[in-house]
């Protein structure tokens, strides 16, 4: 991903957010540009661009800038993060309602909830950027674990961001398939992630309905960052699970998305890469 602002001028200070360098978590990827602000020639230079992260030596020697800065186009992650931190805290309670031998909600009753909560993330005529998927997967799910994260960049930084975006992307579609085991989301996550990074085999010998979510969710992708007409794409797709997947998109479509939406993106001016 290419930042179109690589440097800001100082006036760009009203409309910037501050966050501490010690908020940062080591190989916490990130998703939105980072700056710092340098006082000698009075600019923010960005020093991190979306889908990159700090390591430990790296955050230690930022801690003498005490403050990152993130641009306004943080706000439109907002309510994907907050999506995803809902249905995160829903699945963990009816998790929890099992294990202390309670009647959890049934899984339909389940998977309708969560349908109705992430709906409203797909802009009018079901179009989303897979970008921002992954800032609802990555609330839901947590972080990849370190190891995974560095290994890949290092190896490949596109590929790592194509594995990053395609795992979420993957899981965001079993989510709408109605697989809500917190626990099982995240194990597939991390799976799919390195089945797209070319770390893992594993999926290639499967013809699960798991496995068939990891290939449709591959061509249906794209190139990872242009919008995505999900009902419509689907429905161009064979297979099960592209099936099953418009099936879900037409109740999206017809029940749940925001009428005269248009879908939040990268590009533009409140966007953050040049279209």
């Amino acid at each position: 991903m290419e930042l179109r602002d690589k440097k800001l001028p100082i006036e760009a200070s009203d409309s910037l957010r501050g966050c501490p360098v010690s908020a940062i978590k080591p190989f916490q990827v990130m998703l939105t540009p980072v700056y710092v602000f340098m006082k000698l020639n009075k600019k923010f230079i960005s020093v991190k661009r979306p889908l990159d992260f700090f390591t430990e030596e790296e955050i230690k020697r930022y801690q003498t800038y005490e403050t990152f800065f993130v641009p306004p186009f943080v706000d439109s992650l907002v309510p994907f993060s907050l999506s995803g931190r809902r249905v995160r805290a829903l699945l963990e309670m009816a998790e929890r309602v099992f294990e202390q031998g309670e009647m959890p909600p049934a899984p339909y009753e389940l998977s309708d909830a969560v349908l109705q909560m992430i709906g409203p993330l797909w802009a009018e005529d079901t179009q989303i950027e897979p970008f921002f998927v992954a800032v609802f997967v990555a609330e839901l799910c947590g972080g990849l674990r370190p190891n995974l994260i560095s290994e890949s960049r290092e190896k490949d930084v596109d590929g790592f961001e194509r594995a990053f975006l395609a795992s979420a992307w993957a899981t965001f579609v079993l989510l709408h398939l109605g697989y809500n085991d917190l626990n099982y989301l995240i194990h597939f996550r991390e799976q799919a992630f390195l089945h797209y990074s070319k770390s893992s085999t594993a999926f290639h010998a499967r013809f699960d309905e798991s496995a068939e979510v990891v290939r449709a969710a591959d061509k249906s992708l794209g190139d990872g960052f242009s919008v995505i007409s999900g009902y419509s794409l689907f429905r161009s797709l064979s297979g099960r699970v592209a099936e099953k997947m418009a099936s879900r998109l037409f109740r999206v479509k017809t029940d749940l998305v925001i009428p005269g939406s248009v879908p939040v993106s990268l590009f533009g001016e409140r966007g953050i890469i040049d279209a």
